[in-house]
Formats: C-alpha cells, structure tokens, sequence
C-alpha cells in the first residue's frame, strides 16, 4: 500500500503541475488533495515536504541513470554512443515525468540539480576540448551538458516523442553540429 500512495502522491503532484504550468510549488495540502489523501497520510507515512517530494523525483528518474554512467566507456568518442544507447531508453520511460519536469515550473531546481551532477560527472569523466576556447573547463563542461540537456529536453517535451530506437541517430547528430551550423551566415 505505501508504494501506490507514493505513487498517487507524485501522480498528483505531475497533476497539478500540468493544470498550473506556471506555479513554482505546491503545498503538502494541495498536493494531498489531489491525491484525494490527508495531509497527515504524507506527513505521517511519507514525505515532510514538498521539498522531499521533489527530491523523491529526482532520485527515481536519476538512479538508473547515475548507476549507467558510473560504467560508462571513459573518456573514448564512444561516451556519447553509450549516452544514446542505454540512457536514453531510461528517459523515455521516464518521459511524462520529464515532459512536467522540463516543461513547467513545479520543480524550479530540476535544470540545476541536472546541470550540477552531470557538470561533476563530465569533468570527473570525459576529457574535454579545451584548445582554441578561452573559457576555463568548467565552464566547457556546463556548456557540454546544458547542450545534451536542452537536446534531451526539445525531444521528451514533444507531444509525442520519438522512440528512443529513432531519437538515438537524431541525438547523436545533434551532438555533432556546431551552433554556427545552425545559421547561413
């Protein structure tokens, strides 16, 4: 019983997400109303906040995922390959809570919290292009994972996304276009 109302717990966050997209936090209340639950079932059996809530989210949607790149080929051209090939398939089954996550302002942490772990794990993992750039790595390493981000967020906010089989060539081409590729200039 206590995973079906963790579940109709976050069920009803998302909901409330997707009826107020603009709203940047839901109280215990409202979110246990939607759930058609009391707010002492939260407090008592699961969450102290809305707080717990969102990190709840992001521990699910990220376990696999941490647990996938921590095998990960380091620092080969194949990294982004491995990316498409097992990571994506766990975003798409992820894909409703992303589309909210992406798409509203119900977890005003979510980009940050994505930025910071992945920014840490490229640096600790990947060697990167540091020639012909006058920024520090740092700053190469937010650049590299706020591109695979906004990627990743364009295809799962779609109303419909691609199947990760059909995406994975799209991501991988993505990945190798520079912005100046975007325009005729």
């Amino acid at each position: 019983m206590a995973n079906g109302t963790r579940e109709r717990i976050i069920t009803a966050f998302f909901r409330l997400a997707a009826k107020f997209p603009d709203k940047m936090s839901f109280s215990i209340a409202e979110i246990a109303d939607e759930a058609g639950l009391s707010r002492q079932a939260i407090y008592k059996n699961h969450f102290n906040s809305p707080e717990e809530i969102i990190d709840y989210i992001h521990t699910s949607v990220d376990r696999k995922i941490s647990n996938l790149l921590s095998d990960s080929p380091k620092n080969t051209e194949h990294s982004l390959h491995y990316f498409a090939e097992y990571i994506i398939p766990i975003l798409y089954e992820k894909r409703t809570w992303l589309k909210y996550l992406y798409s509203t302002l119900a977890d005003p942490v979510w980009r940050h919290f994505l930025t910071t772990k992945y920014r840490n794990w490229v640096l600790d993992n990947l060697e990167l292009n540091l020639k012909d750039v006058k920024i520090s790595k740092m700053q190469v390493a937010t650049l590299f994972v706020n591109n695979i981000l906004s990627i990743i967020e364009i295809w799962i906010t779609e109303e419909i996304p691609a199947t990760p089989h059909d995406f994975k060539h799209t991501f991988l081409e993505l990945c190798e276009i520079s912005i100046s590729d975007y325009y005729k200039g």
